[in-house]
Protein backbone atom coordinates (compact mmCIF):
# COMPACT_ATOMS: atom_id res chain seq x y z
CA UNK A 1 0.00 0.00 0.00
CA UNK A 2 1.30 3.02 -0.81
CA UNK A 3 -0.52 5.66 1.39
CA UNK A 4 -0.66 3.85 4.16
CA UNK A 5 2.25 3.87 7.25
CA UNK A 6 2.41 0.89 9.37
CA UNK A 7 4.97 2.62 11.76
CA UNK A 8 6.95 0.02 13.83
CA UNK A 9 4.33 -2.31 12.99
CA UNK A 10 0.38 -1.36 14.33
CA UNK A 11 -0.56 -4.19 12.92
CA UNK A 12 1.39 -7.28 11.73
CA UNK A 13 2.74 -6.44 8.06
CA UNK A 14 1.95 -9.81 6.69
CA UNK A 15 -1.83 -9.28 8.06
CA UNK A 16 -1.82 -5.25 6.80
CA UNK A 17 -1.22 -6.58 2.89
CA UNK A 18 -3.11 -9.97 2.77
CA UNK A 19 -6.22 -9.66 5.40
CA UNK A 20 -6.93 -6.23 6.47
CA UNK A 21 -9.23 -5.56 3.75
CA UNK A 22 -11.54 -8.53 4.19
CA UNK A 23 -11.65 -7.78 8.13
CA UNK A 24 -12.80 -3.88 6.95
CA UNK A 25 -15.74 -5.43 4.88
CA UNK A 26 -18.44 -5.69 6.99
CA UNK A 27 -18.44 -1.78 7.76
CA UNK A 28 -18.10 -0.94 4.49
CA UNK A 29 -20.60 -3.35 3.02
CA UNK A 30 -22.77 -1.68 5.90
CA UNK A 31 -22.22 2.10 4.67
CA UNK A 32 -23.65 0.57 0.65
CA UNK A 33 -26.12 -1.09 2.18
CA UNK A 34 -27.18 2.19 3.83
CA UNK A 35 -26.61 4.48 1.26
CA UNK A 36 -28.47 1.97 -1.31
CA UNK A 37 -31.19 2.20 1.29
CA UNK A 38 -31.07 5.97 0.84
CA UNK A 39 -31.05 6.19 -2.65
CA UNK A 40 -33.86 4.06 -3.33
CA UNK A 41 -36.25 5.36 -5.85
CA UNK A 42 -34.06 8.17 -7.18
CA UNK A 43 -32.10 8.37 -9.68
CA UNK A 44 -29.61 10.56 -11.17
CA UNK A 45 -28.08 13.81 -9.39
CA UNK A 46 -31.35 13.21 -7.19
CA UNK A 47 -29.62 9.87 -5.73
CA UNK A 48 -27.03 11.65 -3.68
CA UNK A 49 -26.37 9.41 -0.56
CA UNK A 50 -22.50 8.32 -1.07
CA UNK A 51 -20.44 6.01 1.20
CA UNK A 52 -17.61 7.63 3.42
CA UNK A 53 -15.39 6.12 1.06
CA UNK A 54 -16.80 7.36 -1.92
CA UNK A 55 -17.26 10.79 -0.59
CA UNK A 56 -13.34 10.27 0.72
CA UNK A 57 -12.61 9.82 -3.22
CA UNK A 58 -15.01 12.51 -4.32
CA UNK A 59 -16.51 15.38 -2.69
CA UNK A 60 -15.40 18.36 -4.28
CA UNK A 61 -15.30 20.23 -1.31
CA UNK A 62 -12.72 18.30 0.46
CA UNK A 63 -10.98 17.86 -2.76
CA UNK A 64 -11.17 21.83 -3.15
CA UNK A 65 -9.78 22.60 0.53
CA UNK A 66 -6.69 19.73 0.34
CA UNK A 67 -5.83 21.18 -3.26
CA UNK A 68 -5.82 24.55 -1.72
CA UNK A 69 -3.55 23.63 1.37
CA UNK A 70 -1.22 21.73 -0.85
CA UNK A 71 -0.62 24.74 -2.74
CA UNK A 72 -0.10 27.07 -0.04
CA UNK A 73 2.69 24.50 1.65
CA UNK A 74 -0.26 23.03 4.82
CA UNK A 75 -0.31 27.20 5.88
CA UNK A 76 -2.61 27.60 9.41
CA UNK A 77 -5.91 28.87 7.86
CA UNK A 78 -5.80 26.39 4.74
CA UNK A 79 -4.75 23.15 6.50
CA UNK A 80 -7.86 24.05 8.97
CA UNK A 81 -10.68 24.36 6.80
CA UNK A 82 -9.11 20.84 5.15
CA UNK A 83 -9.10 18.78 8.30
CA UNK A 84 -12.28 20.13 9.07
CA UNK A 85 -14.14 18.98 6.04
CA UNK A 86 -11.91 15.41 6.23
CA UNK A 87 -13.04 15.22 10.00
CA UNK A 88 -16.87 16.01 8.82
CA UNK A 89 -16.71 13.09 5.65
CA UNK A 90 -15.29 10.75 8.19
CA UNK A 91 -18.39 11.05 10.19
CA UNK A 92 -17.24 13.41 13.19
CA UNK A 93 -18.29 16.62 14.48
CA UNK A 94 -15.33 18.94 14.42
CA UNK A 95 -15.25 22.51 16.59
CA UNK A 96 -12.29 24.22 17.48
CA UNK A 97 -11.68 24.16 21.30
CA UNK A 98 -9.25 24.73 23.93
CA UNK A 99 -8.67 21.08 25.51
CA UNK A 100 -7.49 21.03 29.30
CA UNK A 101 -4.44 18.48 29.93
CA UNK A 102 -4.23 17.38 33.79
CA UNK A 103 -0.81 16.99 35.24
CA UNK A 104 -0.67 14.70 38.42
CA UNK A 105 -4.04 15.40 39.18
CA UNK A 106 -2.87 19.11 39.98
CA UNK A 107 -1.33 21.36 37.41
CA UNK A 108 -2.88 21.90 33.97
CA UNK A 109 -2.19 23.48 30.96
CA UNK A 110 -4.70 24.35 27.97
CA UNK A 111 -3.83 23.49 24.15
CA UNK A 112 -6.31 24.35 20.77
CA UNK A 113 -7.97 20.98 18.95
CA UNK A 114 -9.86 20.86 16.20
CA UNK A 115 -11.98 17.98 17.67
CA UNK A 116 -12.09 16.27 21.21
CA UNK A 117 -15.35 14.04 21.36
CA UNK A 118 -17.61 14.59 24.30
CA UNK A 119 -16.33 12.65 27.65
CA UNK A 120 -19.33 10.66 27.64
CA UNK A 121 -18.65 8.99 24.67
CA UNK A 122 -16.35 6.08 25.47
CA UNK A 123 -13.85 5.76 24.09
CA UNK A 124 -13.25 9.31 23.43
CA UNK A 125 -10.80 10.99 20.50
CA UNK A 126 -8.87 14.18 20.26
CA UNK A 127 -7.57 15.93 16.59
CA UNK A 128 -4.83 18.22 16.87
CA UNK A 129 -4.04 20.16 13.42
CA UNK A 130 -0.40 21.40 12.91
CA UNK A 131 0.25 23.63 9.61
CA UNK A 132 3.62 22.95 7.80
CA UNK A 133 5.12 19.83 6.79
CA UNK A 134 7.76 18.88 8.91
CA UNK A 135 8.72 15.34 8.28
CA UNK A 136 9.14 14.45 12.07
CA UNK A 137 6.29 16.94 13.15
CA UNK A 138 5.48 14.73 16.66
CA UNK A 139 9.13 16.69 17.69
CA UNK A 140 8.01 20.23 16.54
CA UNK A 141 7.11 22.26 19.34
CA UNK A 142 3.96 22.28 20.49
CA UNK A 143 1.52 25.23 21.75
CA UNK A 144 2.79 24.04 25.48
CA UNK A 145 6.15 25.99 25.57
CA UNK A 146 8.61 23.90 26.68
CA UNK A 147 7.42 20.31 25.14
CA UNK A 148 7.43 18.40 21.90
CA UNK A 149 4.31 17.57 20.45
CA UNK A 150 5.41 14.07 21.17
CA UNK A 151 5.46 15.00 24.47
CA UNK A 152 2.22 16.91 24.62
CA UNK A 153 0.34 13.65 23.64
CA UNK A 154 2.18 11.48 26.45
CA UNK A 155 0.80 14.21 29.05
CA UNK A 156 -2.71 13.88 26.85
CA UNK A 157 -2.40 10.00 27.68
CA UNK A 158 -1.07 9.95 31.32
CA UNK A 159 -4.32 11.59 32.66
CA UNK A 160 -6.55 9.49 34.98
CA UNK A 161 -9.33 10.05 32.56
CA UNK A 162 -7.33 10.10 29.18
CA UNK A 163 -8.88 9.61 25.34
CA UNK A 164 -8.29 6.07 23.57
CA UNK A 165 -7.49 7.80 20.39
CA UNK A 166 -5.67 11.03 18.66
CA UNK A 167 -5.69 11.87 15.56
CA UNK A 168 -2.52 14.16 14.53
CA UNK A 169 -2.98 16.07 11.34
CA UNK A 170 0.00 17.49 9.85
CA UNK A 171 1.35 18.28 6.18
CA UNK A 172 -1.35 16.30 4.22
CA UNK A 173 -0.64 13.15 6.27
CA UNK A 174 -3.25 11.86 9.27
CA UNK A 175 -1.32 10.04 12.36
CA UNK A 176 -3.78 7.41 13.83
CA UNK A 177 -2.51 7.48 17.24
CA UNK A 178 -3.92 4.83 20.17
CA UNK A 179 -3.20 4.78 23.61
CA UNK A 180 -2.72 1.60 23.45
CA UNK A 181 0.36 1.20 21.32
CA UNK A 182 1.65 5.03 21.66
CA UNK A 183 4.04 3.86 24.46
CA UNK A 184 5.34 1.47 22.05
CA UNK A 185 5.56 4.44 19.33
CA UNK A 186 3.14 1.75 16.87
CA UNK A 187 0.86 4.39 15.18
CA UNK A 188 -1.00 4.36 11.58
CA UNK A 189 -0.06 7.22 8.99
CA UNK A 190 -2.40 7.90 6.54
CA UNK A 191 -0.66 10.30 3.56
CA UNK A 192 -3.41 11.94 1.42
CA UNK A 193 -0.67 13.11 -1.24
CA UNK A 194 -0.33 9.64 -1.95
CA UNK A 195 -3.79 8.57 -1.72
CA UNK A 196 -5.22 11.46 -4.22
CA UNK A 197 -2.01 10.37 -6.71
CA UNK A 198 -2.93 6.79 -6.35
CA UNK A 199 -6.39 7.00 -6.91
CA UNK A 200 -6.62 3.17 -5.80
CA UNK A 201 -10.05 2.25 -4.36
CA UNK A 202 -8.56 -0.14 -2.09
CA UNK A 203 -6.82 2.47 -0.42
CA UNK A 204 -9.97 4.75 0.05
CA UNK A 205 -12.12 1.94 2.06
CA UNK A 206 -9.51 1.07 3.92
CA UNK A 207 -8.43 4.58 5.02
CA UNK A 208 -11.92 5.59 5.47
CA UNK A 209 -12.29 2.05 7.48
CA UNK A 210 -10.04 2.41 9.69
CA UNK A 211 -10.25 6.88 10.61
CA UNK A 212 -13.66 6.92 10.49
CA UNK A 213 -16.02 7.55 13.98
CA UNK A 214 -18.09 4.20 13.25
CA UNK A 215 -14.65 2.37 13.62
CA UNK A 216 -13.09 4.37 16.79
CA UNK A 217 -15.44 5.72 18.27
CA UNK A 218 -18.86 3.78 17.72
CA UNK A 219 -22.10 4.42 19.75
CA UNK A 220 -22.37 0.63 20.31
CA UNK A 221 -20.69 -2.32 19.79
CA UNK A 222 -16.51 -2.67 20.28
CA UNK A 223 -14.00 -0.52 18.42
CA UNK A 224 -13.43 -2.26 14.98
CA UNK A 225 -9.59 -1.65 15.39
CA UNK A 226 -9.85 -3.93 18.67
CA UNK A 227 -10.92 -7.04 16.38
CA UNK A 228 -8.20 -5.88 13.99
CA UNK A 229 -5.61 -6.03 16.30
CA UNK A 230 -6.58 -9.29 17.59
CA UNK A 231 -6.96 -10.86 14.05
CA UNK A 232 -3.66 -9.43 13.71
CA UNK A 233 -1.90 -11.14 16.51
CA UNK A 234 -3.79 -14.31 15.64
CA UNK A 235 -2.56 -13.90 12.26
CA UNK A 236 0.86 -13.42 13.09
CA UNK A 237 1.05 -16.61 15.57
CA UNK A 238 -0.51 -18.88 12.25
CA UNK A 239 2.33 -17.39 10.07
CA UNK A 240 4.88 -18.13 13.36
CA UNK A 241 3.79 -21.45 13.73
CA UNK A 242 3.63 -22.15 10.25
CA UNK A 243 7.28 -20.87 9.44
CA UNK A 244 8.39 -23.55 12.55
CA UNK A 245 6.50 -26.12 11.11
CA UNK A 246 8.16 -25.48 7.69
CA UNK A 247 11.83 -25.16 9.67
CA UNK A 248 11.53 -28.61 11.25
CA UNK A 249 10.34 -30.03 7.87
CA UNK A 250 13.15 -28.46 6.26
CA UNK A 251 15.54 -29.77 8.99
CA UNK A 252 14.10 -33.37 9.11
CA UNK A 253 14.58 -33.61 5.17
CA UNK A 254 18.34 -32.57 5.45
CA UNK A 255 18.79 -35.16 8.07
CA UNK A 256 17.51 -37.24 6.38
CA UNK A 257 19.73 -36.50 2.89
CA UNK A 258 23.18 -36.64 5.50
CA UNK A 259 21.65 -40.46 6.42
CA UNK A 260 21.86 -41.69 3.59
Amino acid sequence: MKSIFNNNEYFSDHYLNASLAGDCKELLDKWTAVAKQENAGLTGAAAKARTPNELLKGDKGLRIKWERTRAESFSEDTVGAWAHALLTVLGYTPQAQNLTILLDGKDEYSVPCMLATPEALNPRLVAFVVPGTDDDALQLPSPQPGKSWAQLIDDLFNQPQHPRWCLFIQGGCVTLIDYNKWFDKRTLTFSFDELYGAQVDEEYRLTAALLHADALCPHTGSCLLDTLTDNSHKNAHAVSTDLKKALQECIQLLGNEYVW
